[in-house]
C-alpha cells in the first residue's frame, strides 16, 4: 500500500516524512502485509487516494475485478470499489517506487479535522468478477497496524519537503503523543505543548548560570537542536530561548503559523511560575544577595533580579510562553507585557521594556 506516492505534491496523498533527523525517509509503499514503515502523514480534511497493488495466485489474467476496502481506526472509514484487471497475476497500474501495478483507491470520507494520531488497519474485499457480484464480499488480505498522523496544516520552515528536514516521526510523536496536541485545533495544540513544555517535560530554568540556553543558538532563534531539547540530551537547563525555540518548532512543525518574539530589554517580573522553579520573581535567586525565589516585591538589584531580555511566542495575536507562566493563549501582546512586568515602583519602571522593544526573530534551522 503507498499512501505517500507523489513525492511532488500532498494534494491528495500523504507528505514526505523521515523517521529522524539522523534517520532514513520512509518511502511508498509504506505497508505491505509482510511489514514496512506503517507509518504516514496527512494534513487535516484532506481528500485522499491510497494505491495499493494487488496480487492473486494463481498467476491468471482478469479484467472488471471490483476491490475495495474496510478501514478501521483511520476517520476516511474506508477505500471505495475500484476496477481493477490483473496480468498475469498481479494488478495492472501505475509504478510506485519503481515497481508496477498500482492501483488507485479514493478514500471514502476525508482527513480528521483536528491535529490526530490514528492506527489504521484496512481489510480488502473482494465485490464482483466480471460482472458477478457476491452476496457478501469475499475478505481477501489485510493490513494493520498503520500509524496515521494528522496536522493542521502543511509543515512550515524550518520544516521542509526535502532532505533532513523532512518531518520526523520522532518530532510528530513527542508533538502529539507527549505533549498532547492529539485531537486539537490550532490554538489548542499550541496551548498543550506550552503547557507540557513547561510544566512537564522535566525542565528548570537556568537560574544560578544566569540564564544560558542549551538548544538555542541565538536569543531570537537561529539554530534549534531540536532532536537533543526532545531527549534531553543537553540536560535539562534551560532559558527562554531555548523553550520559545522549542514551541516554535513544534508548531511550524503542525503547520502552525506561530511568531517568535524577543523582547530587550524587558524588566523586573512579577511573581510568576517560572520553569522547574514554581513561584517566582527572582529569577537568577542563587546569584541575588537575598537568595530568594521570591523577594520583596519592590526590591531591585543586588536583592532581586530581573529579566534583561526576555523570548516568547505569539499565535493568533495572543501569547505562548513556556518559560514563565506558562502563557498559553489567553492574553495579549500587550496584555502579557502588562501583567509579567513590574512598574510599581520607578525604580523598576527605569528598566522595564515595552511593547516597543519587542521585535521578531524565527528559528531558520532545526536538527
Amino acid at each position: 500500500m503507498a499512501f505517500n506516492h507523489n513525492t511532488t505534491s500532498s494534494s491528495s496523498d500523504a507528505l514526505n516524512i523521515r523517521t529522524s533527523y539522523s534517520g532514513s525517509d520512509i518511502s511508498a509503499p509504506e505497508a505491505t502485509t509482510s511489514g514496512g514503515d506503517k507509518k504516514t502523514l496527512y494534513t487535516t480534511s484532506n481528500d485522499i487516494t491510497v494505491k495499493a497493488r494487488l496480487t492473486i495466485n494463481p498467476a491468471i489474467t482478469l479484467n472488471n475485478v471490483k476491490i475495495a476496502a474496510n478501514v478501521s481506526g483511520w476517520n476516511i472509514g474506508g477505500l471505495s470499489e475500484g476496477t481493477v484487471s490483473f496480468s498475469n497475476g498481479v494488478s495492472s497500474g501505475d509504478s510506485v517506487g519503481g515497481t508496477s501495478g498500482f492501483v488507485s483507491f479514493s478514500g471514502t470520507n476525508s482527513t480528521a479535522s483536528t491535529i490526530k494520531k490514528e492506527t489504521a488497519s484496512f481489510q480488502w474485499k473482494l465485490n464482483s468478477i466480471d460482472g458477478q457480484s457476491y452476496t457478501s464480499p469475499i475478505d481477501l488480505n489485510s493490513i494493520s497496524g498503520i500509524t496515521i498522523y494528522t496536522i493542521w496544516g502543511s509543515p512550515q520552515s524550518p520544516w521542509t519537503s526535502t532532505g533532513n528536514t523532512k518531518p520526523w516521526v520522532s518530532a510528530l510523536e513527542f508533538a502529539i503523543s507527549n505533549c498532547n496536541a492529539n485531537n486539537n485545533n490550532d490554538t489548542q495544540a499550541l496551548s498543550a505543548i506550552t503547557s507540557y513544555l513547561h510544566t512537564g517535560h522535566g525542565l528548570t530554568y537556568d537560574a544560578a548560570g544566569g540564564g544560558r540556553a542549551f538548544y538555542a543558538s541565538s536569543s531570537t532563534g537561529g539554530t534549534m537542536a531540536l532532536t537533543n531539547y526532545i531527549n534531553k540530551s543537553n540536560g535539562n537547563i534551560v532559558n527562554c530561548y531555548d523553550q520559545a525555540s522549542a514551541v516554535y518548532s513544534l508548531g511550524k512543525l503542525l503547520g502552525i503559523g506561530i511568531e517568535y518574539r524577543f523582547m530587550n530589554p524587558f524588566g523586573y517580573i512579577n511573581t510568576t511560575n517560572l520553569v522547574g522553579v514554581g513561584n517566582c520573581n527572582n529569577p537568577f535567586y542563587p546569584l541575588s544577595t537575598s537568595g530568594l525565589k521570591i523577594a520583596g516585591s519592590d526590591a531591585t538589584s543586588p536583592v532581586r533580579t530581573g529579566f534583561g531580555n526576555h523570548a516568547f511566542t505569539k499565535f493568533s495575536g495572543n501569547i505562548y510562553d513556556a518559560c514563565a507562566g506558562p502563557q498559553t493563549g489567553s492574553q495579549t501582546e500587550a496584555t502579557y507585557v502588562n501583567n509579567v512586568i513590574d512598574i510599581s515602583t520607578q525604580a523598576e519602571a527605569n528598566v522595564a521594556g515595552s511593547t516597543s522593544n519587542i521585535s521578531s526573530g524565527a528559528v531558520t534551522s532545526i536538527n
